[in-house]
């Protein structure tokens, strides 16, 4: 009895050693993965370099030429900002958090701070790995989220290699989606375009007439993109294809209101995007051509992408609007604004402003628009 007494006791002691091995080196592998970065560019590894230097670049861009982004108030070199460091996409699992301009919303006196000698936007840069496990929001699966802190809204980034390859996921490097995402939270916290899901089109008429007209509309677009494309836009043409742009839109609205939607959608996330491109524009880039009518072509023969056409085309048909107002009524960002800063009008709103057009047209001026834009009549 003594003897199988002995023996339990040795076998539950045997699994307790094991099970403290096992806490003890499942601790020391986290603490080696959670482990702080260096406290200087240098020390940082690749990824990290590279994000800097990308982060760099904007807030360079925005410290010298704002008002070629956006407007010269928006100073996103100076706005909060938290990027948490992951190894995949959309991950649960973070390494640590870099603060970014946050000194003055927490108190990050204990943090190590993170030195850029070379790069004088980047002097508040503080690194934890500790901050992001009191923000439950970033165990959700996802690559960003907006908290509260202090008295601001700030974005929380997660970051991972793959933003920085040549095939990021989702076609979204991390330049160009952090930027974006901070611009709905720094710029727009007072809009109300979206509010409700004012910006998702509902019953989206998937009409052979409608099709008619929309092929005019994303043909209009693409003449804009190429007119824009020279050194000095011809300002006559450009008026041009807004008057008939304005017309065109207005009939597919007299005949589908719910369609106005499409006007909220690029007020938010058209305007995300037409700042992502105006980023790349400074930078040297020429942004990846819209191709509006072919890509009109494939998303409506397709009818699992059809719904593409109900908000995810303002994105790129907001930007395109941006640059065309840019052009005809620079003053449009302020109208954006809500009041009393601004009118609060959609850059449909200003383009309205800018052409005199403010009802559809007869069919005769409708079906004037679409043969000279060389796109074929299509009966219901």
């Amino acid at each position: 009895m003594n003897t199988k007494k002995r023996s339990r006791r040795r076998k539950w002691t045997t699994a307790l050693v094991v099970f403290a091995l096992l806490i003890g080196t499942s601790a020391t592998a986290l603490a080696i993965y959670r482990a702080l970065p260096a406290d200087d560019y240098a020390g940082l590894d690749d990824v990290d370099r590279t994000m800097f230097d990308q982060l760099a670049a904007q807030y360079e861009a925005f410290s010298t030429e704002p008002q070629k982004i956006w407007t010269e108030t928006y100073r996103y070199d100076q706005e909060p900002l938290v990027l948490v460091r992951t190894d995949t996409d959309r991950s649960v699992v973070s390494r640590y958090t870099y603060l970014i301009n946050m000194s003055e919303l927490v108190d990050t006196s204990q943090m190590r701070q993170v030195s850029f000698d070379q790069y004088p936007t980047l002097t508040d840069v503080r690194v934890s790995n500790t901050f992001e496990l009191t923000n439950f929001d970033l165990l959700l699966p996802a690559n960003f989220t907006v908290d509260t802190i202090g008295d601001r809204e700030v974005l929380l980034f997660k970051y991972n290699p793959a933003m920085f390859s040549d095939a990021p996921p989702d076609g979204l490097p991390f330049d160009l989606f952090s930027m974006h995402e901070a611009f709905h939270v720094n710029k727009q916290a007072d809009w109300t375009y979206d509010k409700d899901a004012g910006d998702r089109i509902f019953d989206y008429p998937y009409t052979d007439e409608h099709f008619r007209l929309l092929q005019a509309e994303y043909a209009i677009l693409g003449q804009v993109e190429t007119a824009l494309d020279d050194a000095e836009p011809d300002r006559a043409q450009l008026n041009a294809l807004a008057t008939d742009l304005a017309q065109i839109r207005e009939a597919r609205y007299a005949r589908w209101p719910q369609l106005s939607a499409q006007d909220n959608a690029e007020a938010i996330e058209g305007t995300a995007k037409y700042v992502e491109r105006a980023y790349q524009i400074t930078q040297g880039v020429r942004p990846q051509p819209l191709n509006f009518a072919s890509a009109l072509d494939i998303l409506w023969s397709d009818p699992d992408q059809r719904t593409t056409l109900e908000r995810t085309a303002g994105y790129y048909t907001g930007a395109q609007l941006g640059f065309l107002l840019d052009q005809i009524r620079p003053e449009w960002k302020l109208d954006i604004e809500p009041a009393p800063q601004g009118a609060g009008m959609t850059p449909f709103a200003s383009l309205r402003a800018a052409t005199g057009v403010s009802e559809a047209p007869t069919d005769d001026v409708v079906d004037d628009i679409v043969n000279r834009y060389a796109v074929a009549e299509v009966s219901e």
